[in-house]
């Protein structure tokens, strides 16, 4: 027996006792018993029970009516109601039975409730749940078809027609349900013309007499089989009847399930006509490719032959190609490029062909009885599909490049002496100091070489001649009044005028402190004399013009820079003079040894008298003889401190006379270099500042160990030029004020590819981005009391020894380096 759950409503208690034990004697499981409608619709929900026995006039806010009704509607669970009454007496109550049907029950137990009764009713409900299910599945299925499908009982009435059915025949359901399917489903086949009723299927179906093979359209050919829709319209189908057997094996009626094909006539019609076509095609490709140059064969994957051309056999000979692919290279002389090695074929149909891959374009050489020159050809092996992508044959396609290959040679041969002459060319225009530019009639830019765009400042624009003038900057050499576009050289050469050194002053922004250029131009013209545009030569005399502004200006200012930088130099080591004689006047004139040695003399001549007995006997007097030798070690240090002092004043005061020296020296013909020692340079200098470096607290590295021990250079502006640039960072770490870490200057020196390199970092103020390029101009300087001449005259002596100078800086607060470049071969000996 099924496993099946139930769920007892009954508020007499004595009548519930008795149901749930006649229950469990037919080994029924009672999953719950309750009293009131409200508890039956809880549990219900909470347990979901297989079938619920509630009594039909049980009371309450929920009645056993309304209960059911609840269950059966949202919980979809089969409700049998129980009578308190024998049947007879059930029956007669006629109010109750009409409100108990509209909750569609499945069964009633009427008195009394015996175990036979019980176990058919509950099994009968069951069941006829498990079909109404069933038959709700197969509808929503018979619905959701693309068929039209219409069921009929054993007499042939129809029980059901989807909505496919509907549109089809032209009937509703509402309309022809419990009526004859022979009304509805008129079925005609066509004969000659003529549409003539399928009898034999309309008795089938009226006598309900459709075999167990069923039947349908299959067997009338050519979609003969016909629909007449209630309208009247004629819809091409085909059908299938298939027979419906209730659970003995009797006939229940029948499923006739069929579909509009009116597009799969259209179809096959379509087909018929594409097959012409196709036929007329093939026709046609034969011909073509009978015609063709290109060789074609076709073949199996066996290596049998499917086709080929009249092409394929010029090429490799009349012999027939045979079923054995390995041999044809041998037969037919067909070689790899290098005209010794012979093509596998045989390999190739397996290796590619077999598993769906191309080879395209292979060169191959052929040289046989009918080509004893050979041929070169270039083969493509492709492989052909099925419908199932499957590979069923290949197509090989041959083109002779014979003659390709001759005029391919010729074709490389001038191409490369063409290219030659372009790069000759090219080299030529993109080596020259002087900007090439031309154009055509247009003004459309031909010939735009590397010296033009540097002179220039832009390279070609995409722009018309009269604006030319504007964007490039072009001015008359008063460097402000715009030069006329069409007064360009390059423009008066487009017009077929020459033009020959128009001197003109060039600023954009590319180009922003400007360049003067000497321009020449001359049309160019065919053979015919034709105008064909215009060629424009620049040169950059740049030089020449701020040279020749120079030599006038020097005439009206005279010396003055130089004059300013020796005050400035001189002025750097008069202010370390100074600041060593404040040092030796702190230490001579406040120093607290004096004091002492005063107040040892005034004890000396208080006890002149008693000298020996003091010393020997008092206690003060016994403390003076290590007095005056810890007073004696206190002078020999400021001793020792006031020499060193002297010394440093000593060397800024010979500083000043070599800076002098200098300066005056800068007149002869050349300046005397020197072999010099640099880790002892870059220490000279660093002493002359060491009064500022110690007050301040700086530390000093030094480091020359990538460096040679000696260089060859002017000494007395190689040395002031390290001070100034010393003394740069020192001010730039007095300019950062308070320090979250230790001040410091690292002197570094090391070899670079061609330069000797100095660098001079330090953790100071840093540099702005904007100013990294101006800090070495003349009077330029970011302090109060600045000159702007230290690193200008630095980079001055750097520049005019051949080598380089930069600032480089993360920007404000981040410090800087002072990269110095030297040339290699002109400091080291």
């Amino acid at each position: 027996m099924e496993n099946i759950n139930i769920l007892i409503v009954e508020d007499r208690q004595s009548i519930a006792e008795y149901v749930e034990s006649r229950l469990k004697e037919i080994e029924y499981p009672v999953c719950a018993v309750v009293p009131t409608g409200a508890q039956a619709v809880e549990k219900a929900a909470e347990m979901q029970p297989d079938v619920v026995l509630i009594d039909i006039e049980l009371e309450g806010q929920i009645n056993g009516i309304e209960a059911a009704e609840r269950i059966r509607n949202c919980l979809d669970i089969p409700t049998i109601y129980l009578a308190n009454y024998p049947q007879d007496v059930f029956l007669e109550k006629e109010d109750l039975l009409k409100r108990a049907e509209i909750t569609n029950p499945f069964e009633y137990i009427p008195q009394p409730y015996g175990k036979r009764r019980l176990y058919l009713n509950i099994e009968s409900a069951v069941y006829q749940h498990k079909m109404e299910a069933n038959t709700q599945h197969l509808t929503k299925i018979l619905n959701g078809i693309s068929d039209a499908a219409i069921a009929t009982d054993n007499k042939g009435l129809i029980t059901f027609m989807n909505p496919v059915a509907e549109t089809l025949t032209g009937w509703e359901m509402e309309e022809v349900s419990g009526q004859p399917v022979t009304d509805v489903l008129n079925i005609y086949v066509r004969d000659t013309g003529n549409l003539i009723k399928n009898t034999v299927l309309i008795e089938a179906l009226q006598n309900g007499s459709v075999t167990t093979e069923g039947l349908s359209s299959d067997s009338e050919a050519g979609y003969n089989t016909y629909l007449i829709a209630k309208s009247g319209r004629e819809i091409p189908i085909d059908y299938n009847i298939t027979p419906i057997e209730d659970p003995k094996e009797n006939p229940a009626g029948n499923v006739i399930t069929f579909r509009d094909i009116t597009k799969y006539k259209t179809i096959q019609e379509q087909s018929n006509h594409t097959i012409n076509e196709l036929r007329q095609q093939t026709d046609l490709m034969k011909t073509v490719f009978d015609s063709m140059y290109d060789g074609i064969v076709v073949l199996s994957l066996t290596g049998d032959v499917l086709f080929l051309n009249p092409s394929i056999q010029q090429m490799f000979g009349p012999e027939p190609l045979d079923a054995s692919p390995g041999k044809w290279s041998e037969t037919h002389g067909v070689f790899y490029p290098d005209k010794k090695t012979l093509l596998p074929v045989d390999q190739f149909l397996a290796t590619y062909i077999s598993q769906g891959k191309a080879v395209r374009d292979q060169e191959l050489f052929v040289r046989n009885k009918e080509q004893t020159e050979g041929l070169h050809v270039k083969a493509s092996l492709l492989p052909l599909f099925d419908e199932n992508e499957e590979v069923v044959a290949a197509v090989s396609v041959v083109h002779d490049i014979t003659q390709d290959k001759i005029a391919a040679i010729q074709l490389e041969q001038t191409m490369q002496e063409l290219q030659n002459q372009v790069q000759l060319t090219d080299t030529i225009f993109n080596s020259i100091g002087d900007g090439v530019i031309a154009a055509d009639t247009s003004g459309t830019f031909k010939i735009f070489n590397p010296s033009a765009e540097r002179i220039l400042g832009i390279g070609p624009i995409d722009t018309t001649l009269d604006k030319w003038s504007e964007d490039w900057g072009c001015f008359f050499p008063d460097r402000v009044t715009p030069f006329p576009a069409a007064e360009l050289p390059l423009a008066r050469a487009l017009k077929g005028e020459a033009s020959d050194e128009v001197e003109m002053f060039i600023r954009n922004r590319e180009v922003p402190d400007g360049v003067f250029i000497s321009v020449s131009a001359r049309p160019l013209k065919d053979e015919a004399g034709t105008q064909k545009g215009g060629v424009s030569v620049y040169r950059d005399v740049t030089h020449r013009v701020v040279a020749e502004e120079a030599l006038t200006q020097a005439f009206a200012q005279g010396r003055l820079e130089i004059v300013e930088t020796i005050l400035h130099n001189i002025g750097n080591a008069i202010n370390s003079v100074t600041t060593g004689i404040d040092v030796l006047q702190k230490d001579l004139v406040g120093s607290r040894l004096i004091h002492r040695f005063s107040a040892l003399a005034d004890m000396v001549r208080t006890h002149s008298e008693d000298w020996v007995n003091y010393i020997k006997n008092d206690s003060k007097g016994q403390q003076v003889l290590p007095f005056m030798i810890a007073l004696a070690a206190d002078f020999a240090e400021q001793n020792k401190n006031v020499t060193e002092t002297l010394e440093r004043v000593s060397e800024r005061v010979t500083h000043i006379n070599d800076i002098i020296r200098t300066q005056k020296s800068a007149n002869q013909p050349s300046m005397t270099r020197k072999n010099v020692n640099l880790q002892k340079a870059i220490l000279s200098a660093v002493k002359l500042q060491q009064d500022s470096i110690d007050r301040r607290g700086i530390q000093i590295y030094v480091n020359c160990e990538n460096a040679p021990q000696e260089i060859r250079i002017q000494e007395s502006q190689f040395h002031q030029m390290l001070v100034n640039v010393l003394k740069n960072s020192i001010e730039a770490i007095d300019e950062l004020g308070g320090f979250n870490e230790t001040p410091r200057i690292a002197v570094k020196a090391y070899i670079s590819e061609d330069f000797l390199c100095l660098d001079v970092t330090d953790n100071g103020i840093g540099i702005a981005q904007k100013n990294l390029k101006l800090i070495f101009t003349a009077g330029y300087t970011t302090k109060e009391s600045g000159t702007g001449l230290g690193l200008h005259s630095s980079a001055n002596f750097v520049i005019g020894s051949g080598g380089q100078i930069y600032a480089l800086s993360e920007g404000v607060g981040k410090g800087a380096t002072m990269r110095i470049m030297l040339r290699r071969s002109s400091v080291i000996p």
